[in-house]
């Protein structure tokens, strides 16, 4: 329950969001959102899980057709380094680098990877 006070706080916020923001600021959000909205929404997300889908599908085919894996261990070319991760084929399979390298330099940059990766190849030659 808001208390008289904190009522009086919450209402001097909003105006003060208006005054510095904007009407559009201090909407509540679900009163924008209708039920066309949410079906389309939903149809954009079932779209985007097919795609992603298609897209591992595919990373396992590629995979199944293509193993990096040596007996000895893998070989990171971005860094060098001999691996015994068990872990890391699936690191090396579909992005070409360690675990290491991956959590150092792929996460967020996907999109840019393979460019990225050729380069830091050519620097640690």
């Amino acid at each position: 329950m808001l208390t008289p006070e904190k009522a009086n706080f919450v209402a001097a916020l909003e105006r003060e969001v208006v005054e510095k923001y904007g009407k559009e600021a201090a909407i509540n959000i679900h009163s924008l959102w209708t039920e066309e909205k949410e079906e389309s929404f939903i149809e954009q997300m079932k779209a985007e899980a097919k795609k992603e889908r298609e897209y591992f599908r595919q990373k396992k085919a590629k995979l199944q057709r293509k193993s990096l894996v040596t007996k000895q261990g893998q070989y990171c070319e971005v860094c060098k380094k001999l691996t015994f991760d068990g872990g890391g084929a699936t690191y090396m399979d579909l992005y070409g680098c360690c675990k290491r390298c991956y959590h150092t330099y792929v996460i967020g940059e996907e999109d840019r990877w393979e460019q990225k990766r050729k380069r830091l190849i050519k620097e640690n030659t």
